[in-house]
């Protein structure tokens, strides 16, 4: 909501995105909701209230505000199965309305890996190639169709950071030596198992 300062001997109170956003009648977005932890989200539970026109008291700043009429507040989180993600709170939960978004189709990955594979996310000399991108693409669809215990679905999220880590061996060999696309693919695969797991 916000933040705490003083000024001449006084606490004064800066405003956060979310603070203003519901004064003067914005949207909001928290992304990654369910990757929160619980005390945060919990937290958010007033600015979640159907509220509109109402002063509520916000938590930690005890300082009423008048929801404006046009505030919307939008949580954008990936499937469970997704790791580290996690149940939301009952309560919370129940103040929501859910709409599921579709998986993408493999079509959609590879299209999406061809773009990340040429966007910013790569620089220098070396790249992925559009072969390559593709053939990423495929397995992370053949993974996310997989029902082999303790393997985490890939959300594009963790497909961008897949290609990061691959632009970063590329630009710094020197950093990964002998690493190909297969080891970066089978350290992130890897990372998502519990240490008890990964020696069975």
């Amino acid at each position: 909501y916000g933040t705490f300062s003083i000024a001449d001997g006084k606490p004064v109170i800066h405003k956060g995105p979310l603070y203003l956003a519901m004064e003067q009648g914005q949207v909001f977005v928290a992304d990654e909701f369910n990757l929160a932890e619980d005390t945060t989200i919990q937290s958010l539970a007033v600015a979640l209230e159907p509220s509109s026109g109402l002063k509520i008291l916000i938590p930690g700043i005890g300082k009423a505000i008048k929801f404006d009429k046009k505030f919307l507040f939008i949580v954008c989180q990936n499937d469970i199965k997704n790791g580290g993600r996690k149940m939301l709170p009952p309560n919370i939960s129940k103040k929501l309305r859910m709409f599921e978004y579709p998986s993408p189709t493999l079509n959609d990955l590879k299209s999406n890996c061809r773009i990340i594979a040429k966007s910013e996310l790569l620089h220098g000399d070396d790249t992925v190639s559009q072969y390559d991108a593709e053939r990423i693409a495929t397995f992370i669809n053949e993974l996310n169709s997989s029902t082999i215990p303790h393997i985490s679905k890939w959300s594009m999220r963790d497909v961008r950071k897949l290609f990061r880590r691959i632009s970063d061996s590329l630009i710094n060999p020197k950093k990964y030596r002998n690493f190909t696309i297969i080891h970066h693919l089978i350290f992130f695969i890897m990372s998502s198992i519990p240490d008890e797991m990964a020696h069975t």
